[in-house]
């Protein structure tokens, strides 16, 4: 009769979960040849897969917009032949990785199946024949799964932090290498095409390394690089006229419209409303209204400090004129405002958005403030006469 019954399990000696990894993946040790052909098959269709939103952006920037079409066709030609060689891949992959599991756990099968002739009768006798059976059979079909989506998961998401880090280190390369070099037109239409061009490639990068990958493995740029670099490489023209003053306002205005009606409930928020979010960030208790307006102080001193930082530079110029270029940008709301619609795109909440919102609201509302202290310095800067003349008035 078994002591030890379904419900009771045995003590189990403690073991550090790294080591177990180790313990298993050291398996891997006799299959290097099949492991390097898969993780050399990986990164063939991870690299396929990242460069084809750029050939498509190609395609439509250049062939399509110079009526490329002998290019045009080239291009699709090539983008298919890439893509057939990513099928093979991922199917090439997907049959090595099965031979290597299967053959894996064949190996841990013989072991285990060695070591229990080895345990004496009172083992068998203290142990229902299921919780044996389980152990064997259950326990070890289980590692498949691990050995299967460490290799075929966690080094794909591994290089795919490596690509998007890549992206980003050549979008900030291409920007200063490029920097002022493409006279491009500037106007308020020109403009908010960029914008619907720069959102439509991130979008489509992200679509289609969900397509491949999962959302776990996407890749996701946010529009703010790109928009940046594109700020970069382009020839600074300002058009004034009264239509692009009223575009840029009626825009602007729009956006943190828009902005405004996504902010989520957190006036009257409580503790259960809270716990019930979908977020780390989202689930936690409401601070009190004086320890929120604190934070906000505190943020708005930190991030207004954060953009004193020219100062430092462009010292050929005078102090009061960099100090006039920091002030400038203490009013960015809609920069402010993108990344909070971005936060709440990942479903952040709680007080540090409520904190980011009202930190927004104070900057916005201290824009006059901020306007007439770049006047006096512009002013002092580049007209010393008048600015004498407007103090000695007042």
């Amino acid at each position: 009769m078994a002591i030890n019954s379904s419900k009771v399990d045995e003590e189990q000696k403690e073991v550090l979960k790294s080591a177990t990894i180790r313990r298993l993946f050291s398996y891997l040790k006799n299959y290097k040849r099949q492991v390097a052909v898969v993780l050399v098959v990986l990164a063939v269709t991870i690299a396929i897969s990242t460069v084809n939103p750029l050939l498509l952006e190609y395609a439509i920037d250049v062939n399509i917009a110079q009526k490329d079409w002998r290019g045009l066709v080239a291009l699709c030609v090539f983008m298919v032949v890439i893509n057939l060689v990513y099928a093979a891949g991922v199917r090439l992959r997907m049959l090595l990785m099965a031979r290597i599991t299967n053959n894996i756990l064949l190996e841990i099968r013989d072991e285990l199946y060695t070591h229990i002739q080895t345990l004496s009768f009172s083992f068998f006798d203290t142990r229902p024949a299921g919780k044996i059976l389980a152990r064997i059979i259950g326990d070890v079909n289980s590692l498949k799964d691990v050995l299967n989506d460490g290799v075929t998961k966690l080094i794909p998401n591994i290089l795919t932090i490596i690509a998007i880090l890549v992206i980003v280190f050549l979008l900030l390369w291409l920007g200063w290498k490029k920097l002022s070099t493409y006279e491009l037109r500037q106007d308020w239409w020109a403009i908010l095409t960029y914008s619907v061009v720069v959102f439509g490639v991130t979008q489509l990068v992200y679509l289609l390394s969900k397509y491949y990958f999962g959302e776990e493995g996407s890749i996701h740029i946010e529009v703010l690089l790109p928009a940046f670099v594109l700020g970069m490489v382009m020839k600074t023209r300002h058009v004034e006229s009264r239509g692009e003053r009223m575009a840029a306002s009626g825009i602007s205005f729009l956006f943190m419209f828009l902005v405004g009606l996504s902010m989520p409930l957190f006036i009257g928020m409580t503790a259960a409303t809270g716990e019930a979010a979908s977020s780390v960030a989202g689930s936690q208790p409401m601070m009190s209204w004086g320890v929120i307006a604190f934070h906000v102080v505190i943020v708005s001193l930190l991030s207004n400090l954060g953009k004193l930082f020219p100062m430092f530079f462009y010292r050929d110029r005078k102090l009061s004129e960099r100090l006039a270029l920091s002030i400038g940008m203490f009013t960015r709301g809609e920069v402010g405002a993108g990344v909070i619609f971005i936060a709440l795109g990942y479903s952040l909440g709680g007080p540090a958005l409520v904190i980011s919102v009202l930190t927004l609201v104070l900057n916005l509302v201290l824009t006059g403030i901020f306007v007439v202290w770049v006047k006096k310095l512009a002013l002092r800067t580049y007209a010393p006469e008048e600015f004498d003349a407007v103090s000695t008035i007042r």
